[in-house]
């Protein structure tokens, strides 16, 4: 059953970019102690988590990682800004000015936010590894708060790598497409340009008081397609963030885990596509990573619960820990194998940044 279709020439531009990537953490880095993630650079913290498989899960859906209802893994999970820089959460907005006799009236601007993720790590996992070199076996879920990419594929993605090369603003890259001889490209620049400007309108108060969405498909057995979401499942208890304090979601994560709140706990959820289904609409369903799976088509279904008891994250051994993570997509077992352009991409990609990252700490 074909569930892919690569395009000719994608494992150069894959290459390319795993080639630029490096060019871009060497730039950034080279007066540095030491190199951070090519992308999600900044974390609000890492924490210790349980994800316990639901005890009445149907047996349609007891595949992969899922396959024992009731069995419990303990988890790492990494909440993080998508950004390259490590940099303020939120770029604060602006008061309007008043016009004068002298100046013109200025309005007000508001506050620009980022891109947030969400990155579990099962531990302990048994199964059929899709990087068997690398140990011990874990499944990665990695999630952002928005339920698409911002780009559609490898050839977009490749252009914005050249731009980022240079310099950290992705901004000559909408000059770029949008200006395009081509309809396609012109067409996927208005969507990626759609996408941010979500990203950046939309607030996060806290790290444990948003939903988090795999935005890629995934294998779900030999037969199903699904994609993952982590949901929120207790009253929100963030107050408005200061978008003054540069650290604010770290400060909010660190409240909510050592003020004796009870556990923090997230519903973790799958969409599901019969692959016979999806085999005839593989270019947008499954190429296409700014393609959303509308809920009302594709209604998420519980499959999990993660829990995330009260503790203190901010010491300097769990930060040393957390820098020591490494997160991947294909850390996973063959059932759930990522599909997908820009899945394929971040194999390569993470792979190469993560092993220049750690190589950076020992050199």
């Amino acid at each position: 059953m074909k569930l892919e279709n690569i395009p000719e020439g994608e494992a150069a531009k894959i290459k390319h970019v795993a080639e630029l990537t490096l060019k871009q953490l060497e730039r950034r880095y080279a007066e540095a102690p030491c190199f951070l993630r090519g992308v999600h650079a900044k974390d609000h913290g890492c924490v210790k988590a349980t994800f316990t498989v639901r005890r009445d899960l149907p047996h349609h859906l007891r595949v992969g990682v899922f396959a024992t209802p009731g069995k419990t893994f303990d988890a790492w999970i990494r909440f993080s800004n998508a950004d390259v820089l490590v940099k303020s959460d939120t770029a604060p907005g602006t008061d309007a000015k008043p016009a004068t006799d002298t100046t013109p009236a200025i309005p007000s601007k508001p506050p620009i936010h980022g891109s947030r993720g969400m990155a579990i790590k099962l531990l302990n996992v048994a199964g059929e590894p899709l990087l068997p070199d690398v140990k011990p076996l874990t499944q990665d879920f990695l999630m952002i708060n928005q339920p698409m990419f911002a780009f559609a594929n490898v050839a977009d993605y490749e252009v914005l790598s050249q731009v980022l090369e240079k310099k950290d603003d992705p901004s000559p890259f909408f000059q770029k497409q949008l200006t395009s001889s081509d309809p396609l490209v012109q067409q996927r620049a208005k969507v990626t340009l759609g996408v941010v400007t979500e990203i950046q309108r939309t607030l996060v108060a806290s790290p444990v008081e948003t939903r988090y969405f795999s935005a890629a498909p995934f294998g779900f057995g030999a037969s199903q397609v699904m994609k993952y979401s982590a949901h929120p499942t207790m009253p929100f208890t963030a107050a408005a963030p200061d978008f003054n304090d540069p650290n604010y979601l770290r400060a909010a994560l660190t409240k909510r885990l050592t003020s004796g709140l009870p556990d923090v706990t997230f519903d973790f959820q799958i969409q599901l596509q019969d692959a016979c289904e999806v085999e005839g609409d593989v270019d947008v369903q499954i190429e296409n990573a700014c393609t959303k799976w509308p809920g009302e088509n594709f209604p998420f279904e519980t499959v999990a619960t993660i829990r995330i008891s009260p503790q203190d994250f901010n010491t300097a051994e769990r930060r040393a820990e957390c820098e020591a993570l490494v997160f991947n997509p294909w850390h996973s077992i063959t059932e759930h194998r990522p599909l997908g352009g820009i899945n394929r991409l971040r194999r390569d990609v993470y792979l190469a940044s993560s092993e220049r990252r750690l190589r950076s700490s020992v050199e």
